[in-house]
C-alpha cells in the first residue's frame, strides 16, 4: 500500500511537471548506476528496480533512454545536461543549487556502516585508523553530515578506500582491502549475506530520495 502510494505521488508529479518537455523531446535520456533494489541494470541489460518502474508508469508515451554510469560521472553527465534525469539521488541543499530536483520524495534513506561478524566497530569513535570503502561524492562520506565531516570533528584518522559502487564497497571488505564498507541501508540489507557481512550501529545522515533533473530539462 505504502508502495502504491509513493508511485501514484512520483507518477503525478512527473506529469505535471515533466511532461512538457518530453512532448517536445519524445527521447529522455535518463542515467542509472548499479543500487539495487532501487535501480540496476539485470543480467540481460534490462534497466531494473523501483525507480525505472516509477518512470515507466509515468511515462508510456515516451522513449527512456537509460544511459548506464558511475556514481561520479552520473553527476558530472547530469550536471553537464548529457543526461536529462537521474534517480535514485539523495536531495542536498548544495545539489539543490545544481540540479532540479522533484519536490516529490519517494523515500528515506541513510548511511550504515557494514563491518564483518565478530569485528568491533559499534560507534564512529571506533573507525578511528581503520579502513572505510565509501563511494566518491556520496552524500554519505562527503558534505554536511557525511562521514568525513562527522570524522573530523572528532579529530579521527580514516583512512578511506575510494570504490565505484557499493557492491565494490562490500568486496572490498570481502577482500580484506577495508576493514567497514559505508553503504546505504536499503543496499546493505538486499546484499549483506551475499559477503557475510553485518550492519553496525553506525548510521550516517539520513535523506530525501528523490528525482533530479539536469538544470531547466524539467521545466519547458
Amino acid at each position: 500500500m505504502v508502495r502504491h502510494f509513493f508511485l501514484l505521488l512520483l507518477m503525478i508529479a512527473l506529469l505535471l511537471i515533466a511532461a512538457p518537455l518530453w512532448a517536445e523531446k519524445p527521447v529522455y535520456r535518463v542515467g542509472i548506476h548499479s543500487s539495487p533494489p532501487l535501480a540496476f541494470i539485470d543480467e540481460a541489460g534490462t534497466p531494473d528496480g523501483l525507480f525505472p518502474e516509477l518512470l515507466t508508469l509515468a511515462s508510456p508515451n515516451h522513449e527512456l533512454q537509460y544511459i548506464a554510469c558511475r556514481w561520479t560521472e552520473c553527476l558530472q553527465q547530469l550536471e553537464r545536461g548529457e543526461i536529462d534525469l537521474l534517480a535514485p539521488i539523495a536531495f542536498t541543499p548544495e545539489r539543490g543549487k545544481i540540479y532540479d530536483f522533484l519536490e516529490t520524495t519517494v523515500l528515506s534513506n541513510w548511511g550504515q556502516v557494514y563491518v564483518p561478524h565478530q569485528a568491533d566497530i559499534s560507534s564512529i569513535l571506533d573507525l578511528d585508523g581503520k579502513r572505510v570503502a565509501a563511494i566518491g561524492q556520496d552524500v554519505f562520506l562527503e558534505g554536511a553530515g557525511g562521514l568525513r565531516q562527522l570524522a573530523d570533528s572528532f579529530d579521527l584518522k580514516i583512512n578511506y578506500v575510494i570504490v565505484k559502487d557499493y557492491d565494490d564497497a562490500l568486496k572490498a571488505v570481502a577482500d580484506n582491502r577495508a576493514d567497514a564498507a559505508l553503504i546505504n541501508r536499503i543496499f546493505g540489507a538486499w546484499h549483506r549475506n551475499e559477503y557475510a557481512l553485518e550492519p553496525s550501529s553506525v548510521l550516517i545522515n539520513p535523506v530525501d530520495i528523490r528525482v533530479a533533473f539536469a538544470r531547466g530539462h524539467a521545466i519547458p
